[in-house]
Order: structure tokens, then C-alpha cells, then sequence
């Protein structure tokens, strides 16, 4: 199976080349991408926090991503995150990052904040997320440090949600909470 994916990767290899560009930030190889996807295809893995989990404790897998026994692996939300890239003017999509605190010591959106305040650039920025981020302190804090929060509404939260009509009535949010939702059908 390896030799096999191997052999196609090497074919679009070029077709990566030509898609991403040579400015922006740093993304993981795409090659990388399409690796955890069928080891979570094959081994009928159900959510990306549970790939990640196996990626992490089988040698096998590792071997597979073409990581180091010793590298960290990265989820998306709290703690060490899988999925977060490029911003395509309004919404982020599935992309790889990685978190150095591990997500027994901080919570979710702790290690969310800390990821989001390291983010290169002055432009305007956006993060999209599901209604576990629907707090008061969370989207202050994004927007303390010039991020959008495109959080998705906990209207059942008490005190109701945090993400108020000047976020949800621009064309952005919508088009973020779209993705979010496409990204979590892919993935898990």
C-alpha cells in the first residue's frame, strides 16, 4: 500500500507544485494530508481527534505519514491541533498547525487563543468554530487580538450566545459557518 500511494503521490506531485503558492504561510504538504485521510478511510477511524490519537501511538501510521517516532502529532481545537490553514478572504479551512501545549494542561479555547495570537500578519483575521466556543470571555479575547470570532450560536447557552448581529450579519459569517460545517462532514 505504501509503494502504491507513494507512486501516486509522485504523479500529482507537480499539480501540489502548481497550486500552492510560493507567498503566505507555511502549509504542511498536501502529500501529508491525503496520507491521514486514507488511514482514516481504511482503518474506518470516525473522527479526526481519534486519527490523531492512533497516529500517535502507532508506529505503523507514523511510518505511514512519514513522521519521526518522536513528532508531535497535531489536532484541531484544544491542545495540539490537526486541521486549521489558509484564510480564503473570510473563512479558514482544514489546513495543519501545531499547538506545544499539550491539552491536558490548558483548555480547548485556552490553546486556541494561544494559537490565534501567534498568527503572522497584520490583515484582518477570522476563526471559525463550533458552539463550545460560544462564551463571553472567548470572543472578547479573539476580538481583543483583531480576530473574528465565526463562532457557531449556543442560543441554549445561559445568558444566551456571545456572537452578536455586528458578526452574524456580515456575509463572512455565513460563509464560514458553511465550511465549518463541510469540514466537519469530512472530517469527522
Amino acid at each position: 500500500m505504501h509503494l502504491l500511494v507513494d507512486e501516486a503521490l509522485d504523479v500529482l506531485e507537480p499539480l501540489f507544485d502548481e497550486m500552492y503558492a510560493d507567498v503566505g504561510r507555511a502549509s504542511i504538504a498536501p502529500e501529508r494530508l491525503i496520507r491521514a485521510s486514507l488511514l482514516q478511510i481504511l482503518f474506518t477511524i470516525r473522527s479526526e481527534r481519534q486519527l490523531v490519537e492512533h497516529i500517535h501511538f502507532n508506529m505503523l501510521y507514523r511510518w505511514f505519514m512519514g513522521l519521526e517516532t518522536d513528532a508531535k502529532v497535531q489536532r484541531r481545537g484544544g491542545g495540539p491541533a490537526l486541521w486549521r490553514g489558509p484564510c480564503d478572504g473570510e473563512s479558514p479551512w482544514p489546513g495543519l498547525a501545531a499547538v506545544t501545549r499539550p491539552a491536558a494542561t490548558v483548555t480547548e479555547r485556552d490553546a486556541a487563543l494561544d494559537l490565534l495570537a501567534e498568527l503572522p500578519g497584520e490583515q484582518r483575521k477570522t476563526v471559525g468554530a463550533d458552539k463550545g466556543y460560544d462564551t463571553h470571555d472567548f470572543v472578547a479575547a479573539c476580538r481583543g487580538i483583531d480576530i473574528t470570532p465565526h463562532v457557531a450560536q449556543n442560543e441554549k447557552r445561559p445568558g444566551g450566545s456571545a456572537i452578536d448581529q455586528r458578526t452574524t450579519g456580515h456575509p463572512g459569517y455565513a460563509i464560514s459557518m458553511h465550511k465549518r460545517k463541510l469540514s466537519e462532514t469530512t472530517f469527522g
